[in-house]
């Protein structure tokens, strides 16, 4: 047979198949056994499930407390858009006072994540930043957990407005602890 043959033998196949799995489709049935396709046309009521309201978002303690990291997913595009420059979703630098050696000091002791740093507390977090020598000295990870914890529920806007608070209190401090820093703290 010719190849022009074959191929419209598979079309004309095709035709076919799609007409009968179009006619094979029954219409839906409710409960009581009515036709709800043919009720709704008609004008007819149908009964509808109650909605359910949606779940308050839960707090950030009661989110890192219950949830495994791998459910925990970062969203890199919120972060971007309420203008933290993420490179990633574990992006320590996202943390105020975090600049690239201290994310690396971190990293080499075991911290690669946000939800790591949520985790810990600040004796803790200080207690790696001893180890890492004088260079580190001036980090203060008094509120890396608290941002750790925003980020990983992807709460932004609060981040943002944590961090701007806390450069009014602090505005000497601005040149070494606003994201993105070109310097290290």
């Amino acid at each position: 047979m010719h190849p022009t043959g074959v191929q419209l033998l598979w079309f004309l196949g095709g035709i076919v198949l799609g007409v009968l799995a179009t006619l094979s489709v029954r219409p839906r049935r409710a409960r009581d056994g009515a036709d709800v396709g043919r009720q709704a046309l008609a004008g007819v009521p149908v009964p509808s499930v109650p909605a359910v309201p949606a779940p308050e978002p839960p707090a950030v303690d009661t989110v890192l407390a219950h949830e495994p990291p791998s459910a925990l997913l970062i969203d890199v595009t919120a972060a971007r858009a309420a203008g933290f420059n993420m490179k990633h979703a574990d992006d320590l630098g996202v943390i105020q006072g975090i600049g690239p050696r201290t994310a690396e000091l971190l990293r080499s002791n075991g911290i690669d994540s946000l939800l790591r740093i949520a985790q810990l507390a600040p004796a803790d977090l200080l207690a790696v930043l001893e180890r890492g020598g004088p260079s580190f000295a001036f980090a203060d990870p008094s509120t890396w957990p608290e941002q750790a914890a925003l980020a990983s529920a992807n709460r932004w806007p609060e981040l943002r407005q944590h961090q701007q608070a806390w450069l009014r209190q602090h505005p000497l401090e601005q040149g070494t602890h606003a994201p993105p820093s070109p310097r290290d703290g």
